[in-house]
């Protein structure tokens, strides 16, 4: 089990202590005793001098699983009252281990006790002294009260293997545990020292590997089963266990791993087997990482890592860490060594018509749904189809500054352009016509008159200003001349005319 082995640990840090004592006085042994859980601190041993009336140290068991914290534990002498109560100091931060024991000791009595500044206390009675043990007052749990004997009452005689000691025998019944004490007469007894919080580590997750391959029952790779690589170099990750999120915040053995329990590869260590050696597996949709003290009492959130969700796409895939100190995938794990990143091929996807392709989720979306995304241009603005992007819209002539003398407005852009390369710019007008200086446009060329088909009427062309007489004289000898050479032309037409005209007038 989890926890007796976390006690056989708890004694490997353990160390003897040499008992500095005053004349007469000898210390104590450690003896197994009886664990059950009430209560939580159990007085193991204690000795009084040579007089009977001074308590000089005495030994404290943490009977629990978990660390305890004395700073709130109370200790009297006969009475349970101000002025009886045991003053030493508690060292900041320390806790006693589950499983272990401390040591109070008078001032320079007990060399190396976890508390060895206890003011000297005398008893009342020395024939029946008592120590009362308080716990804190949100603690469930009674106070218990002990008879400290003093053997120098009995035949005992205090010498090099008699002394004025007692020692917390295990001494089972079906009701638990009794107080009932005996003489020992050895000369070492144990401090497990205090548990102190580590500082915060320096390891961290580099890879997670969150969705591992198919493969044969029989497959004992690395890579059949989810799992989590932290670099830690050099460092000593005894005291430290990594947590994993799951449904519940407490601590169980498929989400808490001791990394102690795990050897260390090119100072990788890869946490892939859980306590009761069966793969370890993490949630596909993601979740985080972080270190713990080995006792749950303090987390580091300074190595919480978040790791993304693993689709179906990514399976066998590694959410890994690279050079640079961004999380990528990578389709080449590397659970003992240093990460290799090996980025995946995506595939080119080919949009329908009316629809493109989204570069950040790789999907194709219609235009009218990216459009309907898009936040609406400013005022003065409108959205090309074309690009989806925000033009200026045409500014209106009514704002636009004159143009200068000599320029004319080009209709097609709104600027201002020279009346001379615009004209260079227009096609040359057609024979018989001339451009207009004030619009541009080609007209008929005035100063002509032409005589209507079948009328003879004349049709004259106005200039500006009227004709002169030579004008109209070089008209009339124009028109005159027109209808005599016509005549000529059709002489013999209107002679047959003329004779057809007569012939019918003569029938008559």
């Amino acid at each position: 089990m989890i926890l007796a082995r976390r006690a056989l640990l708890s004694v490997a840090y353990s160390f003897l202590l040499v008992c500095a004592v005053g004349a007469g006085a000898r210390a104590l042994e450690a003896v197994d005793i009886n664990l059950q859980r009430d209560p939580q601190l159990l007085v193991t041993g204690y000795q009084r001098d040579e007089t009977g009336r001074q308590l000089l140290f005495f030994q404290l068991y943490n009977n629990y699983d978990t660390p305890l914290d004395l700073t709130q534990w109370r200790f009297y002498i006969d009475s349970i009252d101000e002025a009886h109560q045991i003053s030493f100091s508690s060292p900041t931060g320390g806790f006693i281990r589950p499983k272990g024991h401390v040591i109070i000791s008078s001032v320079g009595y007990v060399t190396g006790a976890s508390y060895g500044d206890m003011q000297a206390v005398e008893f009342t009675n020395k024939s029946a002294a008592s120590l009362h043990v308080v716990p804190p007052t949100d603690l469930a749990e009674r106070s218990v009260a002990y008879t400290l004997r003093f053997a120098g009452d009995s035949t005992v005689t205090v010498n090099d293997d008699n002394f004025a000691g007692m020692w917390l025998r295990n001494q089972s019944t079906t009701a638990g545990y009794n107080t009932t004490f005996a003489l020992s007469s050895t000369s070492q007894i144990i401090d497990n020292s205090l548990y102190v919080l580590p500082p915060s580590p320096a390891a961290r997750v580099v890879e997670v590997y969150a969705y591992s391959s198919d493969c044969a029952p029989n497959d004992t790779s690395v890579l059949c089963g989810d799992y989590i690589k932290l670099y830690v170099g050099s460092e000593d990750m005894s005291e430290y266990v990594l947590r994993t999120s799951n449904s519940s915040t407490s601590r169980t053995t498929s989400n808490t791993f001791y990394l102690e329990d795990y050897p260390v590869v090119e100072g990788y260590i890869t946490v892939n087997v859980t306590e009761k050696n069966d793969r370890v597996a993490l949630t596909n949709s993601g979740g985080y990482i972080w270190l713990e003290d080995v006792y749950g009492l303090q987390r580091y959130d300074g190595t919480m890592t978040h790791y993304t969700g693993f689709s179906g796409k990514e399976q066998g895939y590694s959410w890994m860490l690279d050079d640079d100190g961004v999380w990528r995938w990578s389709t080449t794990p590397s659970p003992y060594s240093d990460n290799i990143v090996t980025a995946p091929v995506m595939p080119v996807t080919v949009c329908p018509e009316g629809k493109y392709l989204n570069p950040d989720t790789n999907r194709c979306r219609t235009l009218e749904e990216a459009v309907n995304a898009l936040a609406a241009c400013p005022e003065g603005q409108y959205r090309n189809p074309a690009t989806n992007r925000c033009r200026q819209l045409a500014t209106t002539a009514s704002t636009l500054q004159p143009c200068g003398e000599g320029q004319e407005r080009n209709p097609a852009t709104n600027r201002c352009r020279s009346v001379v390369s615009a004209v260079a710019e227009l096609t040359p007008c057609k024979e018989g016509q001339e451009r207009n200086p004030e619009t541009n446009r080609c007209r008929k060329i005035s100063g002509v008159s032409t005589a209507a088909s079948g009328t003879g009427q004349l049709v004259e062309a106005a200039k500006e200003g009227g004709w002169s007489i030579w004008t109209w004289s070089l008209v009339a000898v124009g028109v005159t001349g027109a209808v005599g050479y016509g005549i000529y032309e059709w002489r013999h037409e209107l002679l047959g005319f003329g004779q057809r005209i007569a012939a019918k007038f003569g029938k008559k």
